[in-house]
């Protein structure tokens, strides 16, 4: 469940260049390009609220459904913010916002389940360590992916005088590859508690 949680954190770390790809490639202002990677947290939060109480069999499919939602996010930046609209057409970013959206729909439903699995599996009287553990894989991966990002991004000539088309379709491009590598890792999850026996009712 580690490594399913460190890809599902490292694929929502890409957003973190999409206010300037906005700004270089759309015309968009610094402010609305803010307001709009927001919608990823927007979407992060109200998932995790909406979905908090779903019950076991809810909460797998949810578990199954998060990285299909992320890539589906990752693909949508993909396929859209790499490409250059100097005409700042305002509708041209309805699919980007929902993009990013729908990934923090992904990773929040899902983490918001992974969370307790982790905490139930921890072996007695390592609770603690196990939840320190959880902090600190969320901040590898943050600060992992962010480190990454910003050498794909400089090596796809971010950096170069002219347009940062290249560099933003290289770190999107890739980035779709690590929630399609979080999906056969979900279903192993779902697929292990599944088949786990019931446990016995108490006496």
């Amino acid at each position: 469940m580690f490594a399913l949680m460190v890809l599902l954190q490292t694929s929502i770390i890409s957003d973190i260049f999409v206010p300037l790809f906005l700004q270089r490639l759309h015309g968009i202002g610094p402010l609305v390009a803010g307001y709009i990677v927001a919608l990823l947290a927007v979407g992060w939060s109200a998932s995790s609220m909406i979905t908090a109480t779903w019950n076991e069999r809810r909460a797998r499919r949810l578990i199954a459904a998060g990285p299909l939602m992320l890539l589906a996010g990752a693909v949508g930046l993909a396929l859209l913010v790499g490409r250059e609209n100097p005409g700042s057409d305002v509708l041209f970013l309805v699919p980007i916002g929902v993009s990013l959206l729908l990934m923090g729909a992904g990773i929040g439903s899902a983490w918001t389940h992974l969370t307790p699995r982790v905490l139930q599996a921890a072996p007695a009287g390592e609770h603690d360590v196990t939840s320190a553990a959880l902090s600190t894989l969320q901040l590898f991966a943050t600060g992992t992916g962010a480190a990454v990002a910003g050498l794909v991004v400089n090596l796809g000539g971010l950096g170069l005088p002219g347009s940062p088309v290249a560099a933003a379709s290289w770190l999107y491009g890739l980035w779709v590859i690590l929630p399609a590598l979080a999906i056969p890792l979900a279903w192993r999850v779902v697929r292990r508690e599944a088949g786990a026996p019931a446990p016995a009712p108490a006496e």
